[in-house]
């Protein structure tokens, strides 16, 4: 069973990558909604709000940084307290927008919901594909954000002063480029995840293969044939049986004294593929050495008999290796399931 530390692991070390990269710009948009938050007279908010950012960002700059190379040496503890830190990330970068919401100004409010939106479009995007960080990151928003609303300032909105347009106007356009920026986000990421899930199903089939076929002829290997044979008997009857042969080189070991190693693997590769092209629908393994065996299946169209003498026959025909013909026997035993 996977160990969910291992994932919480891998997708920690993900998301760092990125928030390292966007610190300065979370700095400079936290440090204008705070700056809003002291022009609509909230100069003590601003105050704690900003000292709390620049906390979690200098906390979150430490621990990347110690962060090891190998993820198994990233401990359970410090990897909660970092999805912890993850967690409070989400409320303190909300706290902004959900003030403004409770000023009188509609100015006021219509930046806090912008900034609102503009996190909870970020968090989606950016984080939202990656399981556990996502809930961690956008359920704290969203809470936030139902927070802000039911506590929205009510009444008739404040009349709007000089500089209320200005700065509405710059959260509108930092809003707008969080918005083209998320979308660019998310296409990378999911060009990443895309091609990441391409690797990880490729390398899997590969392992695969390796586990089950020989590495020299591409054949079964003994494992692989123990669960082809088990499948095989379950499917015969003693009307229609399965057959085995075991075949055994002749004269093999000659071949790698006299022409060396490489000819003794260009033999086996080339009489594996004959194996393998003349026992048709069967499934051929290698057991080791010159040592192979065929599994006949009950629908095949010759006798095993007649199988073992034609595969024999094709065997014995010579192997031509930098223009030499080199020629080696077989010796091929049957055993029926009847």
């Amino acid at each position: 069973m996977t160990d969910p530390f291992d994932i919480l692991r891998v997708q920690i070390r993900f998301v760092m990558v990125f928030a390292i990269r966007d610190a300065p710009k979370r700095l400079a948009t936290s440090a204008f909604l705070c700056f809003s938050l002291y022009y609509f007279g909230g100069s003590t908010l601003a105050a704690t709000v900003f000292a709390l950012v620049i906390f979690h960002e200098a906390a979150f700059l430490l621990l990347a940084r110690r962060l090891p190379e190998d993820l198994d040496d990233l401990g359970r503890f410090r990897l909660v307290t970092i999805a912890t830190l993850i967690c409070s990330s989400a409320f303190i970068f909300s706290a902004p927008g959900v003030l403004l919401l409770q000023f009188p100004s509609q100015d006021a409010q219509i930046i806090g919901m912008l900034w609102l939106s503009g996190v909870t479009l970020h968090a989606l995007a950016a984080q939202g594909m990656i399981a556990v960080i996502g809930w961690i990151t956008v359920v704290p928003i969203c809470l936030a954000t139902t927070v802000g609303l039911f506590l929205l300032h009510p009444g008739t909105p404040a009349p709007a002063a000089e500089w209320d347009k200005l700065l509405l106007l710059i959260a509108a356009v930092l809003w707008l480029g969080n918005v083209v920026e998320v979308h660019l986000a998310f296409s990378s990421h999911r060009a990443a995840f895309g091609e990441a899930r391409l690797k990880a199903e490729t390398r899997l089939k590969q392992l695969n293969y390796l586990a089950n076929h020989d590495a020299l002829t591409g054949l079964l290997n003994r494992r692989a044939f123990d669960e082809a044979l088990s499948d095989a008997l379950m499917l015969a009857t003693d009307q229609t049986p399965v057959a085995v042969l075991l075949i055994d080189l002749d004269g093999f070991k000659p071949v790698n004294d006299t022409h060396g190693h490489a000819a003794g693997d260009a033999i086996l590769i080339e009489l594996s593929k004959r194996i393998e092209a003349n026992i048709h629908s069967g499934s051929a393994a290698r057991l080791g050495g010159d040592e192979f065996v065929a599994i006949v299946p009950a629908a095949a169209r010759s006798s095993p008999h007649h199988l073992a003498t034609e595969l024999r026959k094709k065997l014995a025909e010579p192997v031509i290796f930098e223009g030499k013909p080199i020629s080696v026997g077989a010796s091929i035993g049957i055993a029926t399931s009847r």
